[in-house]
């Protein structure tokens, strides 16, 4: 998912676009999160709970309503034509992972299943061990996130009054979109392709840190325009198209500023062998749809009615505490700035 090895050449080559904040300063302000990402982050992180989304959600509405900050979550809508060979081959590689898992529980079957064994042999003690840590390892990858855990999650932000959107395609692009045309501030994500939509102002969030990318900084230390941006991430390695071989960001970088254009270095190469399925035009229509999105005719940044008793019996179906989130959420929106209250 988004742009191949982008941030860490970011951080090598214009390292100035990055900036370490603490997410408190943001009170006021507005921030859009790539939603369907955070389901399969959530889905990872309490893998052994059927109510991982529920919590995973809850927490994170909590965090930023905590730092006065209102949240718009964005989900997927449908993915583009142009991404259906990605999608295929993650396909594939969940069908290879499934199958490594299964040949590790023969072999965890032929010495004794998943408990400790009383052996005199402390090498199948430790095979077992590691056997059995490698394939919790993998089952974590294997797990899936539905459609039915993204309505789950609406009707949870619905109740509470956040609010949400369903993209017209990808939720980063969507976020790209609503940031650039000031319905939001910053974009939360963990996918870097935002910046190739034009996302302005990125959030990335690892562990307890937040950290900035900020797109103009990108272009005026990589001393490139918007346009060619976009070609040096299609370069570099996107969802929407195969790559060229033997092309990573070093020669993307040279490429663009080069020739100017993917059209100019195709029409001139002489070093690198192009696949006939190398969509570049494709790929970059894709990278600036947004720009002729429809604009929203109502407000995002403003709480709708709280439904405490609907709230309550959703976190009770999914055998959560509801008087401490009820009484948590309640105080949390009694001090929350009063422009987004309604």
């Amino acid at each position: 998912m988004g742009i191949k090895n982008l941030k860490g050449f970011i951080k090598k080559n214009a390292p100035s676009a990055f900036s370490e904040i603490n997410i408190k300063n943001l009170a006021g302000k507005s921030i859009c999160i790539d939603s369907s990402i955070l389901l399969y982050k959530f889905r990872y992180m309490y893998s052994g709970s059927d109510n991982f989304h529920i919590i995973g959600f809850l927490n994170k509405v909590i965090e930023l309503l905590s730092c006065r900050i209102m949240p718009v979550f964005v989900f997927d809508g449908k993915p583009p034509d142009a991404k259906k060979e990605t999608l295929n081959k993650r396909s594939e590689n969940k069908n290879k992972l499934k199958e490594r898992i299964d040949n590790l529980l023969k072999e965890r079957e032929s010495l004794g299943g998943p408990e400790f064994i009383d052996s005199d042999s402390d090498s199948e003690t430790v095979d077992l061990s590691k056997l059995n840590l490698e394939i919790s390892q993998l089952q974590k990858n294997m797990l899936c996130v539905s459609k039915k855990h993204t309505e789950e999650v609406i009707n949870l932000l619905k109740c509470i009054g956040i609010p949400f959107l369903v993209a017209i395609g990808e939720a980063e692009e969507y976020c790209a979109f609503l940031e650039k045309n000031g319905y939001v501030d910053y974009i939360l994500t963990e996918d870097t392709d935002c910046l190739t939509f034009g996302g302005t102002r990125v959030l990335f969030n690892t562990k307890n840190n937040y950290t900035m990318c900020e797109l103009s900084v990108i272009l005026t230390d990589l001393k490139i325009t918007y346009s060619q941006f976009i070609d040096f991430c299609i370069l570099c390695g996107c969802d929407y198209t195969c790559k060229i071989q033997k092309v990573g960001p070093v020669a993307a970088l040279n490429i663009v500023k080069t020739y100017g254009s993917i059209e100019a270095f195709i029409s001139q190469n002489t070093k690198y062998d192009i696949p006939e399925n190398f969509n570049y035009l494709v790929a970059r229509e894709l990278f600036i749809k947004n720009n002729d999105y429809p604009k929203l005719t109502y407000e995002l940044n403003s709480f709708k009615t709280f439904d405490s008793d609907r709230f309550c019996k959703i976190l009770s179906e999914f055998g959560i505490n509801n008087l401490h989130f009820k009484n948590k959420i309640i105080n949390l929106i009694n001090l929350f700035p009063k422009k987004f209250l309604d």
